[in-house]
């Protein structure tokens, strides 16, 4: 008796070849992923723009901001407006993210990407998300840091301590 995962992959084999049929999979680099961390666009072989969703990748992932340079297969589909599209992606390369243990002491300029009643976390180029706790901020902004850390705010900070629960950040130039 076949297992759960030999039926879902023949599952897998029969809707792939009901819905690309004969088409070939084209390789192509990841070139940006958009701000909302959902959609992004490939560049394929022959230099074309290929917009994509996160849904549209075979391997399931919470985030894909670090995908950038990764190198990809996909089928190429026209979506409901006319223009192609990526789908059923497969990373074949996925560029090399730094640990994060290797990065504490580091100083990055991050995005503000989000506010809640217990801090900021912050988008950082080439490192994964961090928590700004508002008890770590100066005392000038302890009580009115939801006013000055606005989404997409660029500010100053410097990784402190990486923990099984992520990382923390300080700031560090006063906003």
């Amino acid at each position: 008796m076949p297992t759960v995962n030999e039926i879902i992959k023949e599952a897998r084999k029969f809707w792939q070849n009901e819905r690309y049929g004969n088409k070939p999979k084209i390789k192509g680099t990841i070139i940006s992923i958009h701000k909302n961390g959902k959609i992004g666009r490939i560049k394929d072989q022959n230099n074309n723009l290929i917009g994509f969703h996160k849904k549209d990748l075979v391997k399931k992932m919470k985030s894909i901001e670090n995908l950038t340079g990764a190198t990809v297969e996909f089928f190429i589909m026209e979506s409901y407006d006319g223009k192609n599209i990526a789908e059923d992606i497969t990373i074949t390369e996925q560029p090399a993210t730094p640990k994060p243990d290797n990065l504490v002491g580091k100083t990055f300029d991050g995005t503000v990407k989000n506010v809640a009643e217990f801090g900021v976390f912050i988008r950082m180029q080439g490192a994964p998300d961090g928590l700004l706790h508002k008890n770590s901020l100066p005392n000038n902004l302890k009580n009115n840091f939801k006013e000055v850390f606005t989404q997409g705010k660029i500010v100053k900070v410097k990784i402190e301590k990486v923990t099984e629960k992520g990382i923390q950040l300080k700031l560090v130039d006063n906003v």
